[in-house]
């Protein structure tokens, strides 16, 4: 017996040096890395792309987005609006959780509901806390969602619905943050933070069977040592490629490079409730100041575009009539001289570190360009839970850069999380995002969008300062992956040839 375990013990061992060599990835996994972790694995309180992602092959959604932008039927199977307050949705059936809990409409009014909990602390836009009246069941797969006021954008609130198990919600608590139940083609397997996250195929699946055996999604921050295993074979998809790599992956006769235009904005956002940010000139000042375009040329490799809006135009709603704020050093300096500051002042700013494509070499560069019309930064890159608990929740920096997305394909997630979130509260942009919210006709909420973007764009509460690729490497032996300009990394169909 204890020679056998000394041979069981050698064998662990040889595995583990064996991934730590170069091995090969199984036929059967799929090994993904990314560059920052999960912060959370309880779907109510993350919000980074990477975890949504991650996320999107385990729990499941009412409707979802396929890799061109066109929404499809997931856990939903109909809904009528019974009056403008009132949403009648129908629910698929035959479907369990991987507890073997039954899926039917409690499920939806549970996670509904958990959105409307006081004590729930999420960095998410929650549209449920402000909006809903309440949940209604009929029956096992018909409900009733009523809202206080009109909701346009109600079908793409569904999207960022991961519906959770009520029995799971209810024994695990807390411990969905680092547990998942849901419905999806793979189920949870093992979590260890800020290393590993897998997933196993789930044999039950309502839906096409899962193509792999296991999927693997593993936590390396740095670029050079992620391109490094995606050339040894030791994983098979890197995401957020640096765009000095790309000639590398380009080059490389076993590789791939898979890259999109997204929705992405990368941007600084401007204390406008603290001195001297809370003049408006000042605020611009800052917006003139910075190189944007030398940006995207030098640091993203002329991968993205400097932004002539606060939303991409593949959004609807984008105002196409906006003047940009074009690199002038010298527009830059005289506006902070009409403000009072000519000798330019002191500003404490954060960023992220290892979040987004480049982020702290474009924060330094930002330094750079400000220091030279008078504006001295004390910087600080943080990991992105850090800015999250600094920035969105406390007040800790004069400004902090940060990126937003876009998964619902709609303007109503980016712009009511600039005011429910970022806690931009101008007047007229609330009012331009209320009427886009809640009026059914399209003329109209259009418009209302466009004017939401033109009063922000004139009021600079944030610095612009990129739209973000998504550019991702891969073993020429994956097959099914679709990139997406929402930036989500969905590997449901994904499958690995000889």
């Amino acid at each position: 017996m204890k020679k056998l375990s000394i041979i069981f013990l050698s064998l662990i061992l040889v595995i583990g040096m064996l991934s730590l060599s170069g091995a090969k990835t199984p036929k059967d996994t799929l090994v993904v890395a990314m560059r920052s972790a999960p912060p959370t694995l309880d779907p109510h309180i993350q919000d980074t792309i990477p975890t949504w992602s991650q996320l999107a092959t385990v729990y499941e959604r009412l409707v979802t987005f396929d890799a061109k932008g066109k929404m499809q039927n997931e856990l939903m199977t109909d809904w009528e609006l019974v009056d403008p307050l009132t949403w009648k949705i129908y629910l698929r059936k035959g479907v369990k959780f991987h507890n073997g809990e039954p899926f039917t409409s409690n499920a939806v009014k549970v996670t509904i509901e958990k959105y409307v909990d006081p004590t729930l602390k999420t960095p998410q836009n929650n549209p449920w806390k402000k909006n809903l009246d309440r949940v209604e069941i009929v029956d096992d797969h018909t409900l009733l969602i009523r809202t206080k006021t009109q909701v346009r954008p109600m079908l793409n609130w569904f999207v960022a619905l991961n519906i959770i198990s009520p029995k799971a919600n209810e024994e695990l608590g807390n411990k969905l943050g680092v547990m998942a139940v849901g419905t999806g083609p793979y189920k949870f397997a093992e979590y260890i933070p800020n290393d590993r996250f897998v997933l196993e195929a789930n044999p039950e699946y309502w839906g096409e069977k899962p193509k792999l055996k296991r999927i693997v999604f593993r936590v390396i921050p740095e670029d050079s040592s992620r391109l490094a295993a995606l050339e040894a074979g030791e994983i098979d998809m890197m995401t957020e490629v640096s765009p000095d790599h790309v000639g590398r992956i380009q080059s490389n006769p076993n590789l791939k490079l898979i890259s999109t235009d997204t929705v992405r904005v990368l941007y600084i956002r401007l204390r406008e409730n603290r001195k001297p940010l809370d003049d408006v000139r000042v605020r611009r000042a800052l917006n003139y100041a910075v190189n944007k375009k030398e940006i995207v040329k030098y640091l993203l490799r002329g991968m993205g575009a400097a932004p002539t809006a606060p939303l991409h135009p593949l959004l609807m709603g984008y105002n196409p009539n906006l003047t940009s704020y074009e690199y002038n050093p010298a527009k830059a300096k005289e506006l902070l001289a009409e403000a009072g500051y000519p000798n330019g002042f002191k500003l404490t700013y954060s960023s992220t570190h290892g979040r987004y494509i480049k982020d702290k070499q474009i924060a330094e560069a930002i330094v750079g360009q400000l220091k030279k019309v008078g504006i001295t930064c004390e910087y600080k890159p943080l990991e992105i839970g850090t800015m999250v608990s600094q920035d969105l929740f406390g007040d800790t920096h004069d400004m902090y850069s940060l990126a937003f997305g876009g998964i619902l394909w709609d303007p109503d997630l980016p712009l009511s999380f600039f005011h429910n979130v970022l806690k931009y509260n101008n007047p007229e942009y609330v009012k331009f995002i209320e009427i886009g919210r809640t009026n059914q006709d399209k003329k109209v909420y259009e418009k209302a969008y466009q004017d939401a973007l033109a009063v922000m764009w004139n009021d600079a509460p944030m610095l612009w300062v990129s739209y973000h690729p998504q550019i991702i490497g891969i073993q020429k032996g994956v097959k099914g992956f679709k990139p997406r300009a929402d930036e989500l990394v969905i590997l449901n169909n994904v499958w690995k040839s000889e």
